[in-house]
């Protein structure tokens, strides 16, 4: 597994991936922080200036862009074997469809939390230069819905490369998981209750940028058990169109 995730790295590197996920990163910073200037106002009378920057970016990146960049990565991973005819040289090796799937998530999901330090790093910067006080409690409370949402990325990552393996396009499953996305909007204003099982807004409940708040506990818990009966069922669903495909 060591030796896949060397190599799922090495083809990753080159793939500019990181660069692609930094730009979708820095557009919903820009976003989120000229609302939270042109609103400035509020959160000022509100008193929690801090917690309204996050709000704002943080649900633009969590909601719409987050499943985007995700759906590259599968995509852009998936793509290359198919480029470069790897998933026959790859099957004649002593390798299980097991260990290619999980090779690729594991890789994918170390990006990805890359990804997620980058924008939190950013938005400390940002932060600071807006002269807002952050101290290490809400620090510390950030980064924790940092990882919980890289926890549900990781959700997202599993359906989206169930999907490219599944369709063997490029294109299609981009399209799938920005409609997702939007689809995750609207459920905010129609059924709120169903984005706790809605896999591509996973990210957002996970960065509470709607809630802006910390998890309850049975919060948390349907998180978890969503999360993992998610991942469980997506894999499996891999494996086996891994085992139907003739490449």
């Amino acid at each position: 597994m060591i030796n896949l995730f060397k190599i799922e790295n090495k083809k990753m590197k080159k793939s500019g991936v990181l660069f692609t996920g930094l730009f979708f990163i820095a557009f919903s910073l820009f976003i989120g922080t000229s609302m939270f200037l042109l609103n400035r106002e509020v959160f000022e009378r509100d008193g929690n200036q801090i917690i309204g920057l996050w709000g704002q970016s943080a649900f633009y990146y969590s909601q719409i862009f987050y499943p985007i960049i995700i759906s590259l990565m599968a995509s852009i991973c998936c793509n290359l074997e198919k480029k470069n005819k790897n998933w026959q040289r790859m099957r004649a090796l002593p390798i299980s469809n097991e260990k290619l799937i999980l090779g690729k998530l594991f890789t994918l999901s170390y990006y990805l939390l890359l990804l997620q330090l980058i924008f939190y790093i950013l938005y400390i910067v940002i932060a600071i230069i807006l002269n807002l006080s952050i101290d290490l409690t809400i620090s510390l409370k950030l980064l924790r819905w940092i990882i919980i949402s890289w926890i549900g990325g990781i959700t997202i990552l599993n359906l989206q490369l169930f999907l490219s393996i599944k369709t063997n396009s490029f294109t299609a499953p981009i399209g799938i998981a920005t409609g997702g996305s939007f689809v995750g909007f609207l459920l905010l204003f129609i059924n709120n209750n169903l984005l706790a099982y809605f896999p591509y807004s996973q990210g957002t409940i996970g960065m509470r940028s709607r809630h802006l708040q910390e998890f309850q506990k049975q919060e948390l818990l349907t998180f978890v058990i969503v999360n993992a009966i998610l991942n469980l069922i997506i894999y499996f669903l891999s494996r086996r169109e891994l085992n139907k495909k003739e490449y």
